[in-house]
């Protein structure tokens, strides 16, 4: 479904990134809803057709929106608070046999979703033991984020949980970004923990560094 949908909202996202470069106000949360519309349209489907609680077994699932409020990169990448991301993902992993990963991406991502997907199979993300990995991609050049659950945890939270936390990050983004990634971090950490706790012979299979191109 991401990949299909790709096509339709790059043509949203390229908009919105003009409109931004050109210094032109921008209703992001209206641009976010016609990209889902668009997407839906590309793939055929509805506002209630229900597909994506039918993604293919071998399918992430991924949530994206567009940061809502124009941000300077310099500034996002100032107050990015590397040491603060990197003891949330290990207080979340010491509850849960889940790895959770951030992302930050130096060019722009008008389609956050493909990219993310993307991503998320370059840093060995569906190699986990229990398929529970969870990336947290932002492109602060294009102000757009996605977030990609593998099948194991999807399965459990169903998409209601990741628009919730999209949609929960759009507005931590507004007041600091180290907050708005500690927050998504913090509650994939306690979905993680309810449905695949930590095991006795549990190990840290991927770094907890934010990584960066």
């Amino acid at each position: 479904w991401a990949a299909e949908a790709g096509a339709a909202v790059l043509a949203v996202g390229e908009a919105v990134e003009a409109a931004v470069e050109a210094g032109e106000a921008v209703d992001f949360q209206g641009a976010v809803e016609v990209s889902a519309a668009a997407a839906r349209a590309e793939v055929g489907e509805t506002e209630s057709s229900g597909t994506e609680d039918s993604l293919p077994a071998v399918a992430l699932q991924c949530r994206c929106a567009l940061i809502d409020r124009i941000m300077n990169v310099i500034e996002f990448l100032i107050r990015l608070d590397d040491d603060a991301i990197v003891h949330a993902i290990r207080e979340a992993e010491l509850r849960t046999s889940g790895e959770i990963r951030v992302y930050v991406a130096k060019e722009k991502a008008p389609d956050p979703m493909q990219a993310a997907i993307e991503q998320f199979h370059r840093m060995g993300m569906t190699q986990t033991r229990d398929r529970n990995g969870v990336l947290i991609f932002i492109a602060p050049k294009s102000q757009t984020f996605a977030i990609v659950g593998d099948e194991g945890i999807h399965q459990k939270c169903g998409p209601d949980f990741w628009n919730a936390l999209v949609d929960e990050m759009r507005g931590h983004f507004r007041e600091n970004p180290t907050h708005a990634i500690v927050h998504a971090i913090t509650r994939a950490g306690e979905h993680l923990a309810q449905h695949f706790p930590r095991r006795a012979d549990d190990q840290n299979e991927l770094p907890d560094a934010v990584e960066r191109e």
